[in-house]
């Protein structure tokens, strides 16, 4: 979980939407990225999407997508850390 916050707060930084997010699989991450739809003015530059392009040919079957509601709540919670 904290990849994937580190990852959001990177998309916030670059002036994006701060949702991050993490492929693990075994217990190591394979693949992480954050929302850039602001950045590149696209419509599908998903913190997912972005994870997925990153795993590349890491991503195995059965691994799991930790998904950005989560951050969605933290940051509710912790808006000042944002």
């Amino acid at each position: 979980m904290q990849a994937a916050l580190d990852e959001a707060r990177l998309g916030l930084a670059e002036g994006g939407i701060p949702i991050g997010s993490v492929i693990v699989h075994g217990g190591r991450i394979i693949g992480r990225g954050h929302n850039r739809r602001v950045q590149q003015g696209s419509a599908i530059c998903h913190g997912e999407m972005d994870a997925l392009e990153n795993a590349g040919p890491h991503l195995p079957r059965g691994g799991a997508l930790h998904h950005p509601v989560a951050l969605r709540h933290v940051q509710r919670r912790h808006p000042r850390g944002w």
